[in-house]
């Protein structure tokens, strides 16, 4: 997550070892689902979601990348930036 904390935008970065099926999943504190994004099949290389959060409240989020049905979390932290 570049950068982080987040301000109006970031790139959510990820690089697949293996070919796969990719989705990113943001939720909010609550448990909330704030972004789904069905990247489809991929093949092994480097990726990036830009990731607009100029809609969203200040806080905690868990952005959340799926490969093939196995999870990896990271934490990204929005700014106020009024």
């Amino acid at each position: 997550i570049i950068p982080n904390p987040v301000a109006e935008r970031t790139d959510l970065r990820y690089t697949l070892a293996h070919a796969g099926r990719v989705r990113l999943e943001v939720t909010d504190q609550m448990g909330r689902v704030v972004l789904t994004q069905d990247e489809g099949e991929r093949e092994a290389s480097a990726y990036a979601y830009q990731w607009d959060t100029t809609a969203l409240a200040p806080g905690t989020y868990h952005c959340e990348l799926y490969v093939n049905g196995e999870q990896l979390v990271r934490k990204a932290v929005k700014l106020n930036t009024r």
